[in-house]
């Protein structure tokens, strides 16, 4: 599905693994422990060489490096969100802001971002509220 929200931006949601789409950066939550996509390429960016887990980042944090062709992206952003149990709404909002935060500032020049989603059966689907 694709959706254009301004001249030169589009919304391209796609099936797949994230690690592999060819992409500026990939942008990954880090909440406190290693789970799916970020554990994946915190272990590739790993089996390539370079020892990042002691550099991921605390809740409101965020961490940038180099793929090294160890992902399709060129870079990684990992984005530190806290507990995963605690992720809701509000924490994904937060999450969204820090990352273009930090693509502002980091790769301004970023054309193509990929980020994953939450799929059903998270949890909040059913339970959907707006939270200030």
């Amino acid at each position: 599905m694709k959706r254009r929200l301004a001249p030169n931006i589009e919304i391209v949601i796609q099936r797949g693994d994230a690690l592999r789409v060819p992409a500026d950066v990939l942008v990954l939550k880090y909440a406190n422990a290693l789970y799916g996509a970020d554990r994946a390429a915190v272990h590739a960016i790993e089996e390539a060489g370079f020892e990042i887990r002691d550099r991921l980042p605390k809740p409101s944090g965020f961490y940038f490096t180099p793929a090294k062709g160890a992902v399709a992206a060129r870079q990684v952003l990992f984005v530190g969100v806290g507990p995963l149990r605690q992720f809701g709404y509000k924490e994904i909002r937060a999450f969204s802001r820090k990352a273009l935060e930090a693509l502002a500032g980091e790769a301004p020049n970023a054309e193509h971002i990929v980020l994953t989603i939450h799929g059903p059966g998270y949890g909040l689907d059913e339970a959907y509220r707006v939270e200030a």
